[in-house]
């Protein structure tokens, strides 16, 4: 059965907004689009003056996905039409892919499992199989939807576990994944969720013309920074874009 999500997300995404403050010009998204971004954790980004690197999507081909698994599913269609609802959606589980290179293990089919089980959970195997295939081609689609700018030198903020400093090193934290940040302190909904002992919100600093995926209309204000970037530690929580 299709999946009606391009009812929901059906906004053009490729668009600049001229944030002189990050609070003018800025709409609320509708309910039913709120509640995909609820589905979604804090996520992260590419640096500022260079080129993005083309992910190497042939070293991950038969190694964790079969090259023969076909792409002609509802989310590869969905993917297609819509990289924003799918982003949206499917976020999550693309940046855990960046960070890790592995996708969530697969069940296993025991010999004891009675027949019918045996065909539902086979069924289930083989949707997470085309599930990841498809992952793994939208990374190169994504990459190409970072075309807004920042006008001139700006604040965003994210909010993450504190153990997200824990990736520095020498100075300096990198981040495989896409980046979600806010323009409004205090409007993600991670830090809602998540905000707690273990949690903070970071203050990162971004200069003129630091490409990004605009969601500045929904909920959470979000701009969302490209894959790998590089972030200069300034003071405890306090970052800037390299």
């Amino acid at each position: 059965m299709l999946k009606e999500k391009d009812s929901v997300l059906n906004k053009e995404e490729d668009r600049c907004w001229c944030m002189l403050s990050p609070v003018q010009n800025i709409s609320y998204r509708n309910a039913a689009t709120f509640a995909y971004t609820r589905q979604r954790t804090t996520v992260s980004f590419g640096s500022l003056g260079s080129a993005i690197q083309k992910f190497p999507k042939e070293k991950f081909i038969n190694e964790l996905v079969n090259s023969e698994i076909p792409l002609n599913n509802d989310d590869y269609r969905f993917l297609l039409r819509n990289p924003r609802g799918f982003y949206l959606e499917f976020g999550k589980l693309v940046n855990e892919f960046l960070r890790t290179g592995k996708f969530k293990e697969l069940s296993k089919i025991t010999g004891d499992l009675p027949e019918p089980l045996r065909k539902i959970l086979a069924g289930q195997i083989q949707e997470q199989k085309e599930l990841n295939r498809v992952i793994l081609e939208s990374i190169d689609i994504l990459d190409g939807k970072f075309t807004s700018r920042t006008p001139h030198r700006m604040t965003v903020w994210r909010d993450a576990p504190k153990s997200w400093m824990e990736e520095v090193q020498n100075g300096i934290l990198t981040d495989k994944a896409y980046l979600s940040t806010s323009t409004v302190r205090g409007a993600s909904l991670e830090g809602v969720v998540s905000n707690g002992a273990n949690n903070r919100t970071y203050e990162i600093r971004l200069k003129e013309n630091t490409p990004f995926w605009d969601f500045t209309d929904t909920q959470e204000k979000e701009m969302l920074l490209r894959r790998d970037c590089k972030f200069k530690v300034l003071a405890p929580y306090v970052l800037e874009l390299i």
